[in-house]
């Protein structure tokens, strides 16, 4: 008996409950249903607005975050950084937002991991300096002050909070190699000299 045949046979509310079950699992499957960490993040979407994501309905005007990351990054002081900072810690304020049972959801955004890495990498190298290798704490933090110093502890506690120990491990020894001079020095040494030894302990700070 075949498929065609069974159908043609079976009691038509059978066939009609089969049917309607069969599209229900496939909705569930293929368009499940929102929860409520990504309704959050559709607010957090919308809080970033200019910053991460265009305006809407204006796909001609870029999000600021691209032209204020390469001020930052070729200025390397305060003013050309102010921008750049003020937005990632807005950013961040939305992010600490989020419940711990919602860190999966944010996690796998790639709008999030995308800038907070971006974010990160570039606080550990203009702390560094571009040229001279770091000695002492003034040194390890170069032109940062305490607020740019927490916000360098709020974004790694945000990236280890997403993405584990191990990840923010496997990213800074990444980034150790792409520190001026630190190819010739000691994985201790690189360690001692960079921001990333530095305690991000509230009393610390």
């Amino acid at each position: 008996m075949n498929l065609e045949e069974l159908i043609r046979r079976s009691p038509k509310p059978l066939v009609a409950f089969v049917v309607l079950t069969l599209g229900l699992i496939f909705m569930v499957l293929f368009n499940p249903p929102r929860t409520a960490c990504d309704k959050q993040f559709d607010y957090f979407v919308e809080s970033q607005v200019g910053f991460l994501t265009p305006e809407k309905g204006s796909k001609q005007v870029k999000p600021i975050f691209g032209q204020v990351y390469s001020n930052c990054k070729e200025g390397n002081s305060p003013g050309a950084c102010f921008d750049l900072f003020l937005g990632v810690g807005k950013m961040l304020d939305e992010l600490e937002r989020f419940p711990r049972e919602c860190s999966s959801v944010v996690a796998g955004q790639s709008l999030v991991r995308q800038h907070l890495v971006a974010s990160l990498d570039l606080m550990v190298k203009l702390a560094w300096g571009a040229e001279a290798i770091p000695t002492g704490m003034t040194g390890k933090h170069s032109w940062f002050d305490a607020s740019d110093f927490r916000l360098f502890c709020r974004t790694k506690a945000m990236f280890t909070r997403l993405y584990g120990e191990e990840s923010l491990k496997a990213f800074r020894e990444k980034l150790y190699l792409e520190l001026p001079g630190a190819v010739d020095m000691s994985r201790e040494a690189i360690w001692s000299r960079s921001i990333f030894s530095s305690n991000c302990q509230p009393g610390a700070i």
